[in-house]
């Protein structure tokens, strides 16, 4: 069922209909990096989202950590007749917060190389409107265990091993390296590499 509804735009009503938009598009999303204290994070990352589920004409919030620290890349489904819009609640709402950030930036701006999503101009047939529903659903289990004080690293840790199991998945890092692969389980093939980060634990 297609998801519907009107804005206002220069004085007049248009329809947008959300369900139509291309997620493979680029310019199709607003991205927020935001530079957030650690200990900040969980309340900016619950209010945002509850700030973005109050905006009108935003379809699949969701976003990732992007490193070092509290660097995170926060991408929101948008109509680019309201981009202005939708950039004015999301910045409004960050500054009143407090928290360092940037709207689309480009590669050679501050937090730029933190973008790490489509960017205007260029589309990526991989990111369908499937998956990019299931990173939004991923992201709200994230902000609903911040919400329910499920937030400590053990916490975490157990329920991200526990969706690594519910996957049919193993996982297994290269001693002296920062990449991560995953063994399916189910075909007996490898998945990856993918990088993490390697933090000093001092």
């Amino acid at each position: 069922m297609l998801q519907s509804a009107i804005y206002p735009l220069d004085s007049l009503f248009f329809p947008i209909i959300l369900a139509e938009l291309a997620t493979e598009n680029g310019d199709n999303w607003a991205v927020a990096v935001l530079e957030c204290a650690v200990n900040k994070l969980r309340p900016v990352l619950s209010g945002l989202f509850d700030k973005v589920d109050a905006l009108p004409g935003i379809e699949i919030p969701h976003f990732s950590w992007r490193g070092p620290m509290g660097i995170i890349s926060f991408r929101v489904l948008r109509d680019p007749k309201i981009s202005d819009s939708v950039a004015n609640g999301i910045s409004d709402w960050l500054r009143q917060h407090g928290v360092d950030f940037v709207i689309d930036p480009t590669i050679d701006q501050k937090l730029g190389g933190s973008h790490k999503w489509i960017r205007h101009g260029e589309k990526d047939p991989h990111w369908n409107r499937n998956r990019c529903e299931f990173l939004s659903q991923l992201s709200r289990l994230v902000v609903s265990a911040a919400k329910s004080g499920l937030f400590e690293a053990c916490d975490r840790a157990e329920f991200a091993h526990m969706a690594v199991n519910m996957l049919f998945l193993q996982e297994a890092t290269v001693l002296g390296s920062n990449r991560a692969y995953y063994l399916d389980v189910l075909t007996g093939q490898t998945c990856g590499p993918y990088k993490t980060s390697l933090i000093d634990p001092s």
